[in-house]
């Protein structure tokens, strides 16, 4: 018996919804990253922002990685912090998750999963560059211009992603 065509969208986008994101490999469409947080679950944890964070609500655009402009010809990356969720658009893909961690300036996420659209190489490989950094986020700032560094150390760098708020004139 055929399945009727709406019934086998939905049943895809339910699967790739569920899919954990891929480390920068051979096979990245196999694996799921490996982060010290990556066995909690994508429901809070009890660890939310609180009411009168700088971090919670505000939408961010990625604008420097490592001190370095991005390139303005790839599509955005963008970030939300909101309660204990962490979502946003890696350039391709939507991304969210959870806080696993938060007190002072120390900031984690637990386990970060996205949608599965195939995009150009290029932009599929610096989004996947840029979640697992977002994995290995420890520690933020909010400098005196109000932009958000956030400092990552992963299997294979330590850096600052930098973030400028997104106004809605944008």
């Amino acid at each position: 018996m055929l399945m009727p065509f709406n019934a086998l969208v939905a049943g895809i986008r339910l699967a790739a919804m569920a899919v954990m994101l891929p480390p920068l490999t051979a096979t990245a469409i196999e694996t799921p990253i490996q982060t010290p947080s990556s066995d909690v679950p994508l429901v809070s944890q009890g660890v939310s922002l609180e009411d009168d964070s700088p971090l919670e609500s505000v939408p961010w655009q990625l604008s420097r990685w490592n001190g370095n402009p991005l390139n303005s010809e790839l599509p955005a990356i963008d970030l939300e912090l909101n309660r204990d969720t962490v979502n946003g658009s890696g350039g391709c893909n939507t991304y969210f998750g959870n806080l696993s961690h938060y007190q002072g300036q120390h900031l984690r996420f637990g386990a970060i999963a996205s949608s599965r659209r195939a995009c150009e190489p290029v932009v599929m490989q610096r989004e996947t560059q840029y979640l697992q950094a977002l994995a290995g986020v420890h520690k933020y700032r909010i400098d005196p211009d109000g932009n958000l560094g956030l400092a990552y150390h992963s299997d294979s760098e330590t850096g600052t992603l930098e973030f400028t708020q997104i106004n809605d004139t944008q």
